[in-house]
């Protein structure tokens, strides 16, 4: 049995990415960063979720009201803009052909982790999705 109440995972797991931007991300960096976490991140990731479990009905959110906002969980689209502000802090800058593509698919399967955890804990129902989808759509995604 987990010591966080399902309710509270979301703002938790915002939290916790805060925390580590904090932590990692110089203050310098914040401001040139914020403007791509507020697009890449929380609009992007409301927009999604939108089309897809609005839209197309491939999965729904469950236990997150009132904090929901079409059909995303507000905290997680909120937990979205530290996401792409390390992502992007810490993108690799030349090196090696095969840096830049092994970041990506770390990216992209932590999300997919990151998903598959939601969705064991019951705050993400998959009507017609799986982990796999969210690899390919954060493959793309973390790619532009």
């Amino acid at each position: 049995m987990s010591m966080i109440p399902l309710e509270y995972y979301a703002p938790v797991f915002g939290l916790f990415l805060l925390l580590l931007l904090v932590i990692f991300v110089p203050r310098e960096r914040y401001k040139e960063l914020f403007w791509f976490g507020l697009v890449w991140g929380f609009l992007f990731s409301t927009a999604a979720t939108f089309l897809i479990s609005e839209v197309f009905h491939l999965f729904h959110y469950e236990r997150v009201k009132p904090f929901i906002l079409f059909g995303a969980p507000l905290w997680l689209t909120f937990a979205w803009i530290p996401a792409v502000m390390l992502y992007l802090h810490f993108l690799p800058e030349g090196g090696e052909w095969y840096v830049f593509p092994l970041y990506l698919l770390g990216f992209a399967v932590t999300g997919m982790e990151i998903d598959g955890v939601l969705n064991q804990g019951g705050l993400l129902v998959y009507d017609h999705w799986s982990p796999f989808c969210r690899f390919f759509l954060s493959l793309g995604w973390f790619y532009l």
